[in-house]
């Protein structure tokens, strides 16, 4: 049984002239300089961006479209997200990226316990009904290449209107 080191491996592809990203454990090769390209959001309509929705109980937001990547294989993976909020309030959402080399990934609310941690708190809609933030890919290329911002609208389900 042969058994090869990765980190070993990374070094010769490295020689080779390869690209060597390393994130979260994962090996993300390329051939050639950095990734010039930059990630493309796969958005149906620049204008609009991504709308999501969710209801007040929910933790995942229905995100139209789908939040990936369009032009993944000219690029070196998804490695994250970043958001930009207009205001410095608390940011109530979280990205999790579920597979980096497509970029695809959810929105989630991050849930807060209460004091005797009996009960958790979602979202409360009768206090804000909606947030618009700015939200930018990054590969996984060093230095990494970021998408171009792109507007995320979120409705609470109960009230939704039309965004155009």
């Amino acid at each position: 049984m042969l058994r090869i080191n990765l980190s070993y491996l990374a070094y010769a592809f490295a020689a080779l002239g390869f690209i060597v990203s390393i994130n979260e454990g994962q090996y993300f090769f390329s051939k050639g300089a950095s990734s010039s390209e930059a990630p493309v959001l796969d958005v149906e309509n620049e204008s609009t961006g991504y709308i999501g929705t969710i209801g007040e109980r929910n933790v995942l937001v229905d995100l139209k479209p789908h939040l990936q990547i369009k032009n993944i294989e000219s690029i070196n993976g998804i490695c994250s997200y970043h958001v930009f909020k207009p205001t410095s309030e608390d940011f109530p959402f979280t990205i999790d990226i579920k597979d980096k080399l497509t970029g695809e990934a959810v929105i989630e609310v991050v849930r807060k316990e209460t004091i005797d941690e009996k009960k958790t708190i979602f979202l409360d809609c009768h206090k804000r009904k909606e947030y618009d933030f700015l939200i930018q890919a990054h590969d996984c290329s060093t230095p990494s290449v970021p998408s171009k911002n792109h507007v995320i609208r979120h409705f609470n389900k109960n009230k939704l209107r039309k965004y155009i």
